[in-house]
């Protein structure tokens, strides 16, 4: 988790993640300044907290990469503004039954007022060649479905939905081992989410696209899909 200027706040967070028996929690900083006033917020419970400090972190994903060797656990809970009203018993179960490789927690907007085709999504190519899309969850299923072809054309999309993202992820090793192969990363949060969605049809290495089945059957990447042959991605509404 990212660092959270609010002594009460953080300390609560990481009383929080202890009382659901998780190993560790660790917490970046971005400079000495900020690992002090962690230092202070997280008297007394140092044997759970890790202290990490990146000055040239391009963002949370390159924080992650970073920390890939000394992460232990298969189970691995990212947040950059914890809620505090999060079930994280509900979602942990949902993330462990479901066999996820990864699962957001979104949440639906209070304001959100339904366009007159929410029905039907919308798509529409912007000039820079991404893909628009509308959509209402409110007006349909729970699945909202991508033509394949128009993610090849235009990789890069914007999903308008009634949903906002609240920035809890789960994800296993896989996740940040099959991430790791794609360098263009530097964000977590304003690549993370149309990545994924993207590496369910297809994988791009430099300007060359092969399919997940061809990657999944590559020799080079089987140690990353040793226990799954299936990559699994899902949303938890709140």
């Amino acid at each position: 988790m990212k660092y959270v200027r609010d002594k009460a706040r953080l300390t609560y967070v990481v009383e929080f993640f202890k009382a659901l028996l998780f190993d560790k929690v660790s917490i970046i900083c971005r400079d000495d300044v900020e690992r002090t006033q962690v230092v202070v917020c997280t008297e007394g419970l140092e044997s759970f907290v890790d202290i990490v400090c990146f000055e040239n972190s391009k963002g949370t994903y390159d924080t992650l990469r970073q920390m890939v060797p000394s992460i232990k656990s298969d189970c691995i809970v990212v947040t950059s503004n914890f809620n505090l009203h999060l079930n994280l018993h509900d979602i942990a179960n949902v993330y462990r039954r479901k066999e996820c490789a990864c699962l957001f927690v979104l949440e639906q907007l209070k304001d959100h007022t339904t366009a007159k085709d929410g029905a039907n999504p919308v798509y529409g190519i912007t000039s820079d060649h991404h893909i628009i899309s509308y959509a209402d969850l409110l007006s349909r299923s729970n699945s909202l479905n991508i033509p394949h072809s128009l993610l090849i054309d235009y990789p890069s999309f914007c999903l308008y939905t009634n949903l906002h993202d609240c920035e809890c992820y789960f994800m296993s090793k896989v996740m940040l081992q099959l991430l790791d192969t794609v360098q263009a990363i530097d964000d977590f949060k304003a690549d993370f989410l149309s990545v994924m969605i993207r590496r369910q049809h297809y994988y791009m290495l430099d300007t060359k696209y092969t399919s997940m089945r061809d990657i999944i059957k590559s020799e080079a990447n089987a140690h990353i899909f040793r226990s799954s042959r299936e990559l699994v991605i899902r949303a938890y509404l709140l």
